[in-house]
């Protein structure tokens, strides 16, 4: 299948926010097995500022560094048979979060979907934790476990005392230390820290104008439509349309059950 439709660079071209100063940087290899069994792992980077926390993908980051650079090189076309540059590695973890963002206890949420931008504001959800026994070792750190159930999925969680910030990947706080490890029991989605950066003392950049307001509900039913219905999602998304290879339109819906378990069921 093709997508028809070509759209411009433009959409890469970000509007960065300083909201904080990044102090430590936590990098998780994430495996989203409920998108794809076959996918690569994911670097998602947790950043803690002064005030406020961002997570977001590095993969996705990547994507977009690439198109801008391209943009101001000319936008050099990507189909030519003499371009044999390897683009970026493809993202599906497209939420950012920022917690404590505009205000405490409120939590924003932004997701790029090629050529639309949504966000949403939530409060912070306290997680009914259950401290369960057994520990372990990562990176260096002792850490003990935990487990909860959010948003309509179990997590089993590995957290260190000696790292003593209630916070951790994606929209996973609320214990008496850092969250190093978290996964679900049917392996759909896992959060494994590789590396800890500390002192790292940077502006904490967030592109947050020129978003479509909306819902988690609603935000999860439009993902879901990307591996449901290609075509009606090429439609919201960027009014174009699917065709295959003979440039005929493709109406069959494109589906495949085992991805449409997200995040938030």
């Amino acid at each position: 299948m093709t997508i028809l439709t070509i759209f411009s660079l433009d959409i890469y071209a970000r509007d960065l926010t300083t909201v904080d100063t990044v102090r430590y940087r936590f990098t998780y290899a994430a495996k989203l097995s409920a998108y794809s069994p076959f996918l690569e792992e994911e670097d998602i980077k947790v950043e803690i500022g002064n005030r406020i926390t961002y997570c977001y993908s590095q993969t996705e980051e990547n994507g977009e560094l690439y198109y801008e650079k391209k943009e101001a090189l000319g936008r050099p076309d990507d189909e030519n048979e003499d371009n044999k540059e390897r683009g970026p590695a493809l993202s599906f973890f497209h939420y950012r979060t920022l917690k404590h963002y505009p205000e405490k206890k409120m939590l924003t949420v932004t997701a790029k979907l090629i050529t639309k931008n949504f966000k949403y504001k939530e409060s912070i959800e306290k997680k009914n934790w259950k401290l369960e026994s057994g520990d372990t070792t990562l990176l260096g750190y002792p850490c003990k476990k935990a487990s909860c159930t959010f948003r309509g999925r179990t997590w089993n969680v590995w957290y260190t005392l000696e790292i003593p910030i209630s916070e951790g990947p994606w929209k996973l706080d609320g214990l008496p230390g850092m969250i190093l490890s978290a996964s679900d029991p049917n392996g759909e989605f896992s959060f494994n820290c590789k590396s800890i950066e500390e002192n790292v003392n940077v502006p904490m950049e967030v592109e947050l104008r020129n978003k479509i307001k909306t819902t988690p509900k609603k935000l999860n039913k439009i993902r879901k439509l990307e591996f449901t219905n290609l075509g009606a999602y090429a439609k919201l998304i960027f009014g174009g349309i699917i065709t295959n290879g003979d440039g005929i339109p493709y109406q069959a819906p494109y589906k495949e059950p085992i991805l449409l378990e997200f995040i938030e069921k």
